[in-house]
């Protein structure tokens, strides 16, 4: 697995062997590994409207005094799981503000 998260040809294909089985058609499982990157390069690479939307969750967090709890938990989030910049903030924020 690369420092990414985004998972080699090879590893992919072993995840996805019943998906496609010997024989498979191989631009089909070339398709799919690069829209796979795609979506895990989006996933690390967060727009600028990402940002955005995360500096409203965390001004929302700071009316609370919870802006440090809720960015902390968030970059947790991050580590742990397989989900996008915003959705690790907006899950820290529901987790702080309840």
């Amino acid at each position: 697995m690369k420092k990414n998260n985004t998972l080699s040809a090879i590893d992919w294909l072993a995840e996805n062997k019943e998906k496609y089985p010997n024989g498979s058609v191989v631009s089909e499982i070339m398709d799919d590994y690069a829209q796979y990157c795609l979506e895990k390069t989006h996933e690390i690479s967060p727009t600028q409207q990402d940002y955005e939307h995360v500096d409203l969750i965390l001004t929302e967090a700071a009316a609370y005094g919870l802006r440090q709890e809720v960015e902390e938990s968030a970059k947790k989030i991050l580590k742990a799981a397989h989900i996008n910049f915003v959705e690790a903030h907006h899950l820290a924020f529901e987790e702080w503000i309840k």
